[in-house]
């Protein structure tokens, strides 16, 4: 029997009363400007001719469940927001050689290979930057380098900055979650590599699968208990024996980060944005396609 999460179920909608709040760190943040958690909200108030909202805070920041009744004040209800497919889907790379980025070393020889790769990059892959047109991509281009077009059609729609920070946390604790479950393992005491999975069956994941359901929310997606689980599990496996990517500059095993696996799972093949904080050349438009070892060049799509 599928496991139940707290707030989230197939049919994509929350209880009522139920909303997603991003609220601003209290303290600074290396990570994220601020948190989207649920909270229930209890009524609507205007203060100096600005609409807030009465609400209980129902997650903390790491997604695990609260147990407190106290209120405070907030205005940024993401969930009110409508919805955007981002029209224009081409990510421009500009270098002479194509190069991915943001992998992890599944070496061993790192404390923590997860979140030490990355606290706020979206994955492992092609990083770029969403331009509406082939000409404004010349434009950026120094020195005559190479323009690749990427087509991101199939990407994960990035709303706003809250849906990209939401996507920031939900890949940071995963990655910290990992990095305490690959810390305690010695890989060679394992007859079975299946059983890595015990490590996370025998754990409870509920503030990842929050998390990570923050984050599909707002594109009308659901991500279960029991899929998330065996994607990490899968995951733990392909840490351990996948030694297939390597580093040309050092010889080293590489791994594409978690986030990869969970996105590619749900049917997205990288992520794309359009707006000023997330479209940026190693932020939030990134092909998780890296594999093509024959691009076209000026501008020709090479997928």
């Amino acid at each position: 029997m599928s496991r139940q999460i707290s707030f989230f179920n197939e049919s994509l909608k929350l209880d009522t009363n139920i909303e997603l709040i991003y609220l601003e760190n209290a303290e600074s943040s290396p990570d994220t400007m601020g948190i989207t958690q649920l909270a229930k909200i209890h009524k609507s108030l205007i203060i100096n001719k600005k609409k807030f909202y009465e609400i209980s805070l129902l997650t903390d920041t790491n997604g695990d469940v609260l147990d407190s009744s106290a209120k405070i004040l907030a205005n940024n209800v993401v969930s009110f927001k409508i919805h955007k497919t981002i029209k224009n889907r081409k990510l421009y790379y500009l270098e002479d050689e194509i190069i991915g980025t943001i992998f992890a070393d599944n070496t061993l020889e790192n404390k923590n290979p997860l979140e030490s790769t990355s606290r706020s990059a979206l994955g492992s892959g092609i990083y770029g930057v969403n331009l509406p047109t082939l000409f404004e991509a010349k434009k950026l281009s120094v020195d005559n380098r190479n323009i690749y077009e990427i087509d991101l059609d199939k990407a994960f729609d990035i709303q706003d900055k809250e849906h990209g920070e939401s996507i920031t946390t939900a890949s940071l604790l995963t990655n910290r979650f990992l990095d305490r479950i690959i810390s305690n393992i010695n890989i060679n005491d394992l007859d079975d590599m299946l059983e890595l999975k015990d490590f996370i069956k025998n754990d409870n994941i509920e503030n990842l699968v929050i998390l990570w359901n923050i984050v599909f929310y707002r594109n009308k997606r659901y991500l279960s208990y029991d899929k998330l689980e065996n994607i990490l599990c899968d995951y733990l496996i392909e840490f351990f024996t996948n030694h297939e990517l390597i580093d040309k500059n050092n010889n080293k095993s590489l791994i594409a980060l978690p986030i990869n696996y969970i996105m590619k799972e749900m049917g997205y093949i990288g992520l794309i944005a359009d707006d000023i904080y997330n479209n940026g050349w190693n932020r939030g438009c990134v092909s998780y396609i890296f594999d093509k070892s024959d691009p076209l060049i000026q501008g020709n799509s090479f997928y």
